[in-house]
């Protein structure tokens, strides 16, 4: 039995539910945006793979996942504030397929890596305002 990485699992299980949300012209500004920018296409698959590593714990408060937090959310930033990337303007199209895949009780199990990296951000954004709090 051939086991796929985590970034593909995700792929396959969110690709109907990305191919009711986007048109195929967004697809294709994405396709060719992630050709581009491949290094953050890398960057996000090693995210998810330390993300399913970290998932087995079930402590989303560990000094790894809040390492891993920072990691995901600099990367986010990075894909935000990218002059060329559609994803700002497709975010709202990329809600609506996530929330529609949380939805689904067969999708909602297989992206439960997802829901993982959520609360290590979560817990990381908590640490930060409670340090800025008492600082």
């Amino acid at each position: 039995m051939t086991t796929h990485s985590t970034a593909k699992e995700l792929h396959e299980v969110l690709t109907p539910f990305i191919q009711k949300h986007l048109i195929p012209e967004d697809r294709g500004r994405l396709q060719e945006w992630g050709a581009d920018h491949q290094d953050i296409s890398n960057t996000g698959k090693e995210i998810l793979e330390e993300a399913k590593t970290l998932m087995a714990s079930g402590d989303a408060t560990s000094p790894e996942a809040m390492t891993l937090a920072r990691r995901i959310v600099a990367l986010r930033k990075q894909i935000m504030t990218s002059d060329t990337s559609p994803v700002p303007t497709l975010e709202p199209k990329f809600k609506a397929a996530m929330d529609d895949a949380r939805s689904d009780p067969e999708a909602s199990q297989k992206i439960e890596v997802l829901g993982f990296i959520q609360k290590a951000v979560a817990n990381l954004e908590a640490q930060e305002s409670n340090a800025e709090g008492k600082g």
